[in-house]
């Protein structure tokens, strides 16, 4: 279980009388953090091949359209899916970034 999920239950940020609620943030939290650890072994190959930027700009893209998406939801149901896109998306940001910064600062001196 993430360390959010205890936390969130540790301190009662959720309401008492709905602990069903309880229980879909949780999962929504686990859910978004599996897809995102998931989707970190996807990207680094993809960039190997295609090169670090295109596979950053479709991330991107991916991750900018999801938040929308996640941004809009009126339901659990149309939230959920949302946020396992965005955590694809969000994936390669996580995976590729140190990739980046490291070609930045270390260029050919």
């Amino acid at each position: 279980m993430p360390i959010f999920s205890v936390i969130f239950l540790k301190f009662r940020l959720c309401p008492r009388q709905a602990p069903d609620q309880a229980d879909k943030v949780i999962l929504l939290t686990n859910y978004n953090i599996l897809a995102l650890v998931l989707c970190n072994f996807a990207w680094s190959p993809l960039a190997l091949v295609f090169r670090k930027r295109p596979v950053i700009i479709v991330a991107l893209t991916i991750l900018l359209a999801a938040s929308l998406r996640g941004g809009y939801a009126t339901s659990y149901d149309s939230l959920l899916p949302g946020g396992l896109v965005q955590s694809l998306g969000d994936g390669a940001v996580e995976a590729l970034g140190h990739a980046v910064v490291y070609a930045i600062f270390h260029q050919n001196t």
